[in-house]
């Protein structure tokens, strides 16, 4: 599978944030965000990426990639693979809907910003 969006916040925020989310704590629950040491965020199984955020009041293009059959996952930031890790990221079918700008749950983590072009494949992308 593969996630793929635009985003521009619109304030250098210093907590947790979820520009798309689905699934539900404590479980393999899908998110990508921020930490609040403004690094980005991908899944319960990748909390903190170490790439840090690109200026704020500008679009950027964040996208995740997940490969099964090659045993990989890719963060892309602005059109280059930033981070990787050596495993598939497994998401659950369970849990909320996907939602925009907030996590799964109760946990008031939203996003400051817009976003544009969310694209969900179910496929991953080189």
């Amino acid at each position: 599978y593969a996630v793929s969006l635009f985003f521009k916040q619109d304030r250098a925020q210093t907590t947790h944030v979820e520009y798309i989310s689905q699934g539900q704590t404590g479980g393999q629950g899908f998110y990508l965000g921020q930490d609040p040491f403004r690094q980005v965020r991908a899944t319960d199984s990748w909390l903190s990426t170490g790439i840090a955020l690109p200026a704020v009041g500008e679009w950027h293009h964040l996208a995740f990639s997940v490969d099964a059959a090659a045993n990989q996952s890719t963060l892309y930031l602005d059109g280059v693979a930033v981070a990787n890790r050596g495993f598939a990221i497994a998401t659950t079918s369970n849990g909320t809907h996907t939602r925009f700008g907030t996590q799964f749950q109760t946990f008031n983590e939203f996003f400051d910003g817009s976003l544009d072009e969310v694209m969900i494949f179910e496929g991953a992308l080189s």
